[in-house]
C-alpha cells in the first residue's frame, strides 16, 4: 500500500520485489477513476505489463461507475489471414489477469480498485515500449496536437511523422502504428459521432449548401459508380461565360428510373425554391434509365 496520508495524487511504490505484482493501492480511494487508471499503470510499468479497460457499465447520467479491468495481452492469440506480404499477429496471449474499479456511493462517490483473477501467464516485458499504453500515456496533450497539425498542414505519412517525432523528442517512443491509431481518434472527433456520410450530408445542411443556385444555360448529370456502396450522382453546371461549378451531389440506393426520378425531382424543387431558371441543355452518360427519368420530369 503507498497512502502517506498527504494530499493531492498518491505516490506510486517504485519498483517490485516480486514480477508482475498487482498493484498495491491506497485503502481510501480516488478521486476519479483517471485517477485511479493512471496510479495502477505506473505500478505496473516498471513490473513488465500494462492494464487496459476491457468494458464498462452501471451507467448513470451518461457515465460509467464501473470498469472492468485486464491485462492488455488478454485475449486470444490470432495469426492475420492475409494473403499480402506483411506478416502479422496479434500481441496477446489470453492472460487471464482481471480486475475491476467501481464508484462506492455509499463511500462519497470514490474509485475502488479489486483485483479478481491474480494470475499472468507470462513473463515480464523488457522494457514499457512493449506496451502500447505506456508509450502514448508518456505523450503529452501538447505533442498529440503536434502530430495532428503535421497531418493537417502536410502530406507526410506515419513513417515521415513518426520519424519527426523522433528526431525532435528522442527520449520518448514514437512507432507508426500508435500514431496511426491517434489519427484514427482525431477522425473520429471530427466527425462528432457521424460516419463520413453523414457528416458531409450535415455540413451542406448546416452552411446552406443546396440552396444556392448560379444562372445556368447547361447542365451535366454524369453517374460515377458503382462505389463500394452506393451509386454517387454528380450535377454539374455550365454557365453563359463557360465556366462549370458543382450544382449538387446525389447518393442513391439503385440505379433505375424510379430512383433518378426521384432524385431529378428534389433537384428541380430545390432549384425552384431558389429562383433559379430551368437549364435549356441537359448532358448524361449513356445511362438509359437516367435519361428515361430525365423525360419524365
Amino acid at each position: 500500500m503507498a497512502d502517506d496520508g498527504s494530499s493531492g495524487p498518491h505516490p506510486v511504490d517504485q519498483p517490485p520485489e516480486a514480477p508482475l505484482e498487482s498493484p498495491q493501492v491506497p485503502g481510501d480511494g480516488f478521486d476519479s477513476f483517471e485517477e485511479l487508471f493512471e496510479y495502477i499503470n505506473q505500478w505496473a510499468k516498471p513490473r513488465g505489463y500494462a492494464i487496459i479497460i476491457l468494458r464498462s457499465s452501471d451507467r448513470q447520467d451518461g457515465r460509467p461507475r464501473r470498469y472492468d479491468l485486464c491485462c492488455d495481452i488478454g485475449g486470444p492469440h490470432h495469426d492475420s489471414s492475409s494473403t499480402g506480404l506483411r506478416k502479422a499477429s496479434s500481441k496477446k496471449r489470453d492472460c487471464p489477469w482481471l480486475a475491476k474499479a467501481v464508484q462506492r456511493k455509499l463511500l462519497g462517490d470514490r474509485w475502488y480498485f479489486e483485483v479478481r483473477s491474480d494470475h499472468h501467464n507470462h513473463e515480464p516485458s523488457l522494457d514499457p515500449s512493449a506496451h502500447t499504453a505506456h508509450r502514448k500515456r508518456a505523450w503529452t496533450k501538447e505533442q498529440k496536437e503536434e502530430i495532428r497539425q503535421v497531418f493537417k498542414t502536410t502530406t507526410s505519412g506515419s513513417r515521415d511523422v513518426a520519424s519527426f517525432m523522433r528526431e525532435k523528442y528522442p527520449s520518448q517512443i514514437w512507432t507508426r502504428r500508435d500514431i496511426e491509431n491517434e489519427m484514427s481518434k482525431a477522425k473520429a472527433e471530427a466527425l462528432g459521432g457521424y460516419t463520413p456520410t453523414q457528416a458531409l450530408l450535415k455540413h451542406f445542411t448546416d452552411t446552406g449548401s443546396n440552396t444556392a443556385f448560379a444562372n445556368f444555360k447547361v447542365v451535366s448529370l454524369l453517374l460515377f459508380g458503382p462505389t463500394p456502396f452506393m451509386p454517387f450522382l454528380n450535377v454539374t453546371g455550365i454557365t453563359n461565360i463557360h465556366t462549370t461549378f458543382n450544382v449538387a451531389f446525389g447518393v442513391v440506393n439503385k440505379e433505375d428510373e424510379d430512383v433518378y426520378q426521384w432524385l431529378i425531382q428534389m433537384l428541380d424543387e430545390l432549384r425552384e425554391d431558389a429562383g433559379a431558371c430551368r437549364p435549356s441543355v441537359t448532358i448524361t452518360d449513356f445511362e438509359r434509365a437516367l435519361k428515361n427519368a430525365l423525360s419524365n420530369v
